[in-house]
């Protein structure tokens, strides 16, 4: 039932209420009518019932002529629309005045589902399931967090803040890019694992479902630009499988360098553990090394020793050498000119022996590992025998078996032994020169109670050095240093503990400087491995200073000191 409250006119000019309310009833089936247009107002109008009311239908081509408050269903947009404001406008949910951007429920029943519509052109669609797609960009201004199980990016997904992923997997069905300007740490992976296991890792997987042999599964390029602005690749590490065979597998790893504008293999390891090189390797090598040797059987160029030709494919057989007696005043001794080539007698006038006055006469150095007579020498004085007194005059080089000895003191001495020359007073090693060592050493002490060291000064005295060690046992106090006040003001000393057992060691430094009265100190530097274990502390006694050590470790310890001092 409809109320009227005013004019109802129908097209055969039935009119139902005049200037009060009045009402129509209809029954079953259909009523058509059409109306012509009219102004009216102050008309109020209600429909009662469980059915419907049809509005017109039609595409935009079949608009009305306008005016304010039309309403029809446009089935053009699939959208209800109304007429205002000189614009066609839809009725309902999130649409612009000209009804292309809109946000559209489902398009198919009950699929659940939003799209979002600008421009006419469906960009983003978020399903019932949750899952959120783009068919273009998407730029993140802030932080981008993904606790869901999919994120789905059609095209360029930019975020300028941090970008989470909560899940177990992330997957990227594509190639990424990352671009910076920073020059370290461009691609951290952090594990925050507290266990013992290996993490994090990087894993390469070549997921192929047709495995083979010789497939290159993994390949790290360097790759930088050229003079010309070019991106070259100037260095691979790449891994080959070698034997797919289930059980049985095998791979090498190949690296890879650029020389003189060509990439090739430099050094490859098997699985065997076999290392190639195309180059040199340089360094210490522990192992067996293969190559030219494997086959080869002969020296690439042969030698002659003793008159006979050596090319190492069989054993040298000399000729036989016939030395005959003789009273000639010079007879030459069989001497050779070098290790390689052709070796022939040397037969210059340089050593030569004379029978008649059983004398050897060499004219250059003379080096000996026995005893040579005083009389094979001219003595500058003239005598017979020669001794420290006496100038010896050498034109080479005279070598020595034994010590030079003091004659008046035999702790005064100077020791020779291979590389190595010794100085020795009071029977003390003094001076010590390590030629294969490369070490000079002055002054050696290593007693339980240490005493003065020898001290080495420098620079007329305003610089000089010392050192001493001990064994001190747990709870002990000893003197390991003793410097004359006297003489120096200050110094600097390292100082070294090993404890006897448990691991236990340090190493620090220490200042020290005194006024006469009392000793200043400063402990710094200091690398401990294990418990601390000496306690380091300065006094004047008497008239030096005493840096002095506490063993406080539980075990006996030895330690070491050594002093660079200036002076007063």
């Amino acid at each position: 039932m409809a109320n009227v409250s005013s004019d109802f006119r129908v097209k055969n000019g039935l009119i139902v209420g005049t200037s009060s309310l009045g009402n129509i009833t209809g029954g079953a089936g259909t009523f058509n009518t059409s109306l012509t247009a009219k102004t009216l107002s102050s008309i109020d109008a209600f429909f009662t019932g469980t059915g419907s009311i049809r509005v017109p239908v039609g595409t935009d081509a079949q608009r009305p002529t306008v005016q304010d408050g039309l309403i029809r269903l446009n089935t053009t947009s699939n959208q209800f629309e109304g007429y205002k404001s000189s614009n066609w406008q839809g009725l309902g949910g999130v649409i612009d005045v000209d009804q292309d951007t809109y946000i559209s429920t489902e398009k198919s029943s009950d699929d659940d589902t939003l799209f979002f519509y600008t421009a006419g052109t469906e960009r983003m669609r978020l399903t019932n399931a949750g899952a959120l797609s783009t068919s273009s960009n998407v730029t993140v201004g802030g932080d981008l967090t993904v606790q869901g199980t999919n994120l789905t990016v059609d095209n360029n997904l930019t975020v300028t803040g941090d970008f989470t992923v909560n899940g177990t997997n992330t997957t990227l069905n594509t190639s990424v890019t990352s671009t910076t300007t920073a020059t370290e740490n461009n691609f951290v992976i952090t594990s925050t694992d507290t266990g013992a296991a290996a993490a994090p890792d990087l894993k390469l997987w070549r997921n192929s479902a047709s495995p083979a042999d010789d497939d290159t599964i993994g390949n790290v390029i360097f790759t930088g630009n050229d003079s010309g602005g070019t991106a070259t690749d100037y260095g691979h590490i790449l891994t080959q499988i070698t034997d797919v065979t289930n059980a049985t597998e095998d791979s090498r790893m190949t690296f890879k360098t650029m020389s003189n504008g060509t990439l090739a293999d430099r050094l490859t390891l098997t699985s065997t553990g076999t290392l190639s090189a195309s180059g040199q390797i340089i360094g210490n090598v522990t192992g067996d090394i293969t190559g030219n040797a494997d086959t080869a059987t002969a020296l690439e160029t042969a030698r002659n020793i003793g008159g006979v030709s050596f090319d190492g494919t069989a054993n040298i057989v000399p000729t036989t050498i016939v030395v005959a007696d003789t009273t000639a005043a010079k007879a030459y001794l069989g001497m050779f000119e070098s290790a390689t080539g052709d070796l022939l007698p040397k037969t210059d006038a340089n050593i030569f022996y004379n029978a008649s006055t059983s004398r050897l006469t060499v004219a250059g150095s003379v080096s000996a590992s026995g005893i040579i007579y005083a009389d094979a020498f001219n003595s500058v004085t003239g005598g017979s025998t020669i001794d420290f007194n006496d100038p010896i005059d050498l034109a080479g080089t005279l070598t020595l078996d034994g010590d030079i000895v003091h004659s008046g003191d035999t702790d005064t001495k100077l020791s020779f032994t291979t590389d190595t020359i010794r100085l020795y007073g009071a029977n003390s090693n003094l001076l010590t020169i390590d030629g294969a060592g490369n070490v000079v050493g002055i002054g050696t002490v290593s007693t339980a109670s240490p005493s003065i060291p020898t001290v080495i000064e420098f620079n007329n005295d305003t610089t000089a050095y010392k050192s001493a060690s001990a064994t001190i046992t747990t709870g002990a106090s000893a003197a390991l240093l003793s410097i004359p006040t006297a003489s120096y003001r200050s110094g600097k000393i390292v100082l070294q503990a090993v404890a006897a057992s448990g691991g236990h060691m340090d190493v620090t430094e220490l200042l020290y400087i005194h006024n006469g009265t009392n000793v200043y100190t400063a402990e710094y530097g200091t690398i401990r491995v294990g418990t601390a274990i000496g306690t380091y502390t300065g006094e004047i006694v008497g008239s030096n200073v005493e840096i002095r050590v506490v063993n406080g470790v539980g075990v006996t310890a030895d330690f070491v000191g050594s002093v660079t001092m200036l002076s007063v």
